[in-house]
């Protein structure tokens, strides 16, 4: 099986560490935002305990998750800047109700936090478990997305451990090039 890549290499460039920085991100658009509402409450939980977080939101709109989520704001999406917004992160968030339709996500969200080196906390539905395995924390419910977002914003061992297991294990999987080399076999052969 082929899985879903983005190209790694238009984000290796953008490349840095940014522990220090505390910022949660989500990338999405208006169609997926609502997902913020199994969070809402583990965030500002998150945000009260620990004011210097912030919560970034890549998206064309956040409609009202501003106000409801305290310490969050808006980056306009952009082909051009998107991949520098990205590379702020701290930590990226896929949370996600499990219906049918999110079940049948591919779990692009994680792949480009993942492409980007950020460790990564989501949901259990769909394919997110196998992609997060050692590259971040599942959780699901608000007490397991506080544990989980306080760890790998605080517990600089486990960040850079996920970190170490993204440059391995999971470019191993997703790196653009190597799934090239793949298909280009499989064609060949």
């Amino acid at each position: 099986m082929i899985p879903t890549v983005d190209n790694t290499n238009l984000y290796s460039v953008h490349w840095k560490d940014t522990f220090d920085n505390k910022i949660i991100g989500w990338i999405g658009s208006k169609t997926t935002i609502n997902n913020f509402d199994l969070i809402i409450d583990a965030l500002n939980e998150i945000t009260k305990r620990h004011p210097e977080v912030k919560i970034a939101i890549i998206s064309n709109t956040a409609l009202d998750y501003t106000d409801k989520i305290k310490s969050s704001y808006l980056i306009s999406w952009s082909a051009e800047t998107y991949l520098k917004a990205l590379s702020t992160f701290t930590i990226g968030i896929m949370p996600l109700k499990d219906n049918e339709f999110t079940r049948g996500k591919c779990g692009f969200k994680l792949i480009q936090y993942l492409n980007m080196k950020k460790p990564v906390v989501g949901s259990d539905v769909g394919v997110n478990g196998e992609i997060i395995n050692g590259n971040g924390i599942v959780a699901n419910s608000t007490e397991e997305w506080v544990d989980a977002i306080e760890l790998l914003l605080y517990d600089e061992n486990r960040y850079r451990e996920c970190v170490k297991h993204i440059e391995n294990e999971f470019f191993d999987k997703y790196h653009f090039d190597n799934i090239a080399k793949k298909i280009t076999k499989n064609l060949e052969g």
